[in-house]
C-alpha cells in the first residue's frame, strides 16, 4: 500500500469531511480510500476517525496523526517544488486566491497563462477574506489594498486607486459631501473586510500616516465588493471602493465620484507568496507574467 497516498487520503478525508469527496478528488474509489484509512489504523494500532453516516470526526490519536500528516505532506510538496525549479519549463499545480471583484478581471490573464504554459494547472479561490496561506495550502495570493505585516513576499502588480462614490438619486435626495467632516451626515455602505475597521482612510499630505474617518451612519455592509457596488447603485449611500470596481459606472453616469478634492489613499494590487526555501518555477513565471500584463 502506498503510504504517502494513504496519508493523503487521510488528510483529504478529514478536510473534506467525507470519504466519498476525498475519493473523487484523489480519483480513487470510496472502497480504496477506506482501505487506505484502514491500513493506516492497522499500522498505527489506533482508531483515527469516528465515522457515522452523517459526519466524520478525529479521535485523539487521529488528531495527532493528522497534524503530523500535514507536516509530511508539506515537506513532500516542498521537495517536489524544489525539483520543479530545476526544470526549464514550469509545471505543477498552483492554488491561487484573489478577491471576487478582482478575480473577474484577472481571469482572462490566468486563462492566457494556462494557454502559454499548459503544464501548469490551477485552483482559483475567489474570496474577499485574507486567507491564511498555510491553512488553505495556497501558493499565491492576489491582494488589493494595504497589506498586514507578515513574512510573506509581496510584489506590486498595479496601482489600485480608491474613490468615494454614490448614485445620482442618492445625491439628489441627500446632497453631496464636500469635506470629510460631512461624511457623518451621510449613509455609508461599508465593506466587511476594510482594514481600517469602521472607518475610511484618506491621504494625509500635511502629516504622517493617513486620516481615518469613522463612519457614523451604516445601515448596509457587505463582505463582497460587487454586492457593495449594487447597494450603492440602488441609492443606499456612499461607498469608498477600488476604482476598478466602479470606473465603468462612473463613466456611464450610473455613479458619481465625490470628495474629489480630498487626496485619496494610494493602494496597490500585490502578488503575495511564501518566503524561504525554493520558489517553484511555476510561481515565479506566473508572477512575472502578471506583472508584464498589468504594465
Amino acid at each position: 500500500m502506498d503510504r504517502l497516498l494513504s496519508l493523503q487520503a487521510f488528510v483529504r478525508t478529514v478536510e473534506l469531511g467525507a470519504l466519498a469527496k476525498a475519493a473523487r478528488e484523489l480519483k480513487l474509489s470510496p472502497v480504496m480510500v477506506g482501505k487506505h484509512l484502514a491500513s493506516l489504523e492497522e499500522q498505527f494500532g489506533a482508531r483515527l476517525l469516528h465515522r457515522t453516516t452523517r459526519r466524520i470526526s478525529l479521535t485523539d490519536p487521529g488528531r495527532r496523526a493528522y497534524e503530523s500528516a500535514l507536516q509530511i505532506m508539506r515537506e513532500y510538496e516542498q521537495m517536489t517544488r524544489a525539483i520543479e525549479t530545476s526544470q526549464s519549463v514550469p509545471t505543477g499545480h498552483l492554488r491561487i486566491t484573489a478577491p471576487v471583484a478582482f478575480a473577474e478581471r484577472v481571469g482572462a490573464i490566468l486563462s492566457e497563462f494556462s494557454a502559454t504554459y499548459p503544464g501548469v494547472s490551477m485552483d482559483i479561490l475567489c474570496d474577499d477574506r485574507t486567507l491564511d496561506m498555510g491553512e488553505h495550502r495556497l501558493d499565491l495570493a492576489i491582494r488589493v489594498g494595504k497589506l498586514p505585516d507578515s513574512s510573506l513576499i509581496a510584489r506590486r502588480l498595479a496601482p489600485a486607486p480608491v474613490v468615494v462614490c454614490a448614485s445620482p438619486s442618492y445625491l439628489a435626495a441627500h446632497g453631496e459631501p464636500r469635506t470629510l467632516s460631512e461624511l457623518a451626515d451621510h449613509e455609508c455602505v461599508a465593506y466587511e473586510h476594510q482594514w481600517t475597521g469602521q472607518g475610511w482612510a484618506f491621504s494625509n499630505p500635511g502629516g504622517p500616516g493617513e486620516i481615518v474617518v469613522r463612519l457614523v451612519k451604516v445601515k448596509h455592509r457587505s463582505n463582497n465588493a460587487q454586492v457593495q457596488r449594487e447597494l450603492v447603485l440602488a441609492g443606499k449611500g456612499l461607498a469608498q471602493m477600488p476604482a476598478f470596481v466602479v470606473d465603468d459606472d462612473i463613466k456611464a453616469g450610473r455613479l458619481v465620484a465625490v470628495l474629489t478634492s480630498v487626496p485619496q489613499i494610494e493602494r496597490w494590487v500585490h502578488a503575495v507568496y511564501p518566503s524561504g526555501g525554493h520558489l517553484p518555477l511555476a510561481i515565479r513565471v506566473l508572477v512575472d507574467f502578471l506583472i508584464a500584463r498589468f504594465k
